[in-house]
């Protein structure tokens, strides 16, 4: 009686492992899907920071370069004015 009791014990306990197994492989299976997707997404937000980045950095370059140039401008029309200052009082 013990003898079958524990048999049956086993066969049981077999029986319930076999789904649970069977669930667990799909888990597996599925997790890399889903850390597959994950990652990917933060691929492409990582891909789209850089993008905005990148554009940032593009138009403050292009801010500074017209600074400059104006700042040259303005260098030259005031080395320009005290250029015809001192030509008006050599003339005077």
């Amino acid at each position: 009686m013990k003898r079958l009791a524990v048999v049956l014990a086993v066969v049981a306990a077999a029986a319930l492992a076999v789904p649970s197994l069977a669930g667990a492989r799909q888990l597996v299976q599925v997790k890399p899907q889903v850390s597959t997707q994950i990652v990917g997404a933060q691929v492409a937000s990582v891909q789209r920071v850089k993008a905005a980045v990148t554009l940032q950095r593009a138009a403050a370059q292009r801010v500074a370069a017209q600074r400059v140039a104006v700042q040259r401008v303005s260098a030259r029309r005031a080395s320009a004015q005290r250029t015809s200052l001192l030509r008006a009082q050599l003339l005077r």
